[in-house]
């Protein structure tokens, strides 16, 4: 890849691939009372939008931290996660790059881990890759990462939603690795996804990718197009609006 590349698509994907990685977890139950219930609570307080305090990230429990990362609970692992992530988040938002760094290994850690539990989640190979990416930039592994998720997760609605955003975003860099991962995967919320979802990422999708999305909406059958089109026209747009 050459650096006029990573130049253009590291400050671009810092600022919403963390949004993207917080907002493709699926958190269950993550409020409980046992040895990690701060890691649990924090984390759902994060996933339900409400910001946590800068302090209260400082001060979380290391030993609940490492004593999660000793085990293969899962939802544990995905709490780590999620507060890990902020942290990253707010590292980037605050310029703060040597908390960032920091930040990035202990979210790293935390997604390897339960990747090293659970092998099969999608969910966390798209994490990986879109950590890496907020970390480094792309590369190589990162479109490894994505195809595994893909491979994984072909159909599963919030972690394909998520695949899209962020694969978007790469494809409008002039990323093409992704091309193939992105055209699926929009052909799989075109076909499954109601039509006012279908609405909102076509018009949140960078104008590079909207060809994609006319493209299947125009193989739609006749009455789920119209659907379609109704709902583009609602949210004040048109399929080929430019």
């Amino acid at each position: 890849m050459s650096r006029d590349i990573v130049g253009i698509v590291g400050p671009r994907l810092v600022a919403t691939v963390v949004a993207f990685a917080l907002a493709a977890w699926a958190l269950n139950g993550l409020h409980s009372h046992s040895a990690t219930g701060t890691v649990r609570s924090l984390a759902g307080a994060i996933e339900e939008g409400r910001e946590p305090r800068t302090e209260t990230l400082d001060h979380l429990d290391e030993r609940s931290a490492d004593s999660i990362l000793a085990k293969c609970g899962t939802a544990d692992l995905r709490a780590l996660s999620v507060v890990r992530l902020k942290e990253l988040d707010l590292s980037f938002a605050r310029a703060d790059p040597t908390r960032a760094e920091r930040a990035g290994r202990d979210a790293d850690a935390a997604i390897r881990k339960g990747l090293s539990c659970a092998p099969l989640d999608g969910n966390l190979w798209l994490q990986l890759a879109m950590l890496q990416t907020a970390r480094s930039g792309p590369s190589s592994t990162t479109f490894d990462f994505v195809r595994l998720s893909h491979w994984i997760a072909p159909s599963e609605g919030k972690i394909v939603r998520a695949r899209v955003n962020f694969t978007s975003q790469l494809f409008a860099a002039g990323l093409k690795e992704v091309q193939p991962e992105l055209r699926s995967d929009i052909r799989t919320l075109v076909s499954f996804d109601t039509p006012s979802s279908i609405a909102d990422m076509f018009f949140a999708a960078p104008e590079s990718v909207r060809p994609i999305y006319r493209e299947w909406i125009d193989l739609l059958p006749a009455k789920k197009k119209s659907r379609v089109v109704n709902a583009l026209e609602r949210d004040g747009g048109n399929l080929n609006a430019r």
